[in-house]
Parts: structure tokens; sequence; C-alpha cells
């Protein structure tokens, strides 16, 4: 049951992120020459256990792999202007 009340509870949370990201969006300006910074940035959700393409890490080879494979996600995400949550 703990377990089923930790997903709910993950589930509200990303709902209510949702809602509060869409609200809080900047609505263009009548002057496009103006670049205006959103109030809050776009978030990414990077869940390092779905980036691994084996169940275990056995070589050096695995780990080099699953680190670029992080790498990847994680600076796409910057250049992206995006906030990172580690799940």
């Amino acid at each position: 049951h703990i377990s089923q009340a930790e997903s709910r509870a993950i589930s509200l949370r990303d709902a209510a992120l949702d809602q509060l990201e869409k609200s809080l969006a900047v609505k263009p300006t009548a002057s496009p020459a103006v670049e205006v910074k959103p109030a809050i940035k776009p978030r990414r959700i990077i869940a390092p256990g779905k980036l691994v393409k084996t169940t275990y890490l056995e070589s050096q080879a695995d780990v080099d792999a699953f680190i670029d494979e992080l790498r990847t996600e994680l600076t796409d995400a910057l250049s992206k202007n995006e906030r990172i949550e580690i799940r």
C-alpha cells in the first residue's frame, strides 16, 4: 500500500507542477523584438534506470555507455533551458 500511495503522490505532484508551469507561462508581448524569459523553466524528468540497456553493468564499456547516455540526456535538457529532475 505504501508504494501505491507513493506512486499516487508522485502522480499528483507531477499534475500540480504541470498546471503551475502552464499558469506561469509568459504570454507573448506585442513587441516581437523584446525577448521575455519564461517565469518558470519547463522541467524534464530523467530516470537514469531507464537509460540502462542491460540489467547489470558488468564492464567498463557498460559503465561508459550508461554515463554517455546520461550525459547526453542532461546536456540536451540544459541546452533546451529545462530544469532537470532526477528520479
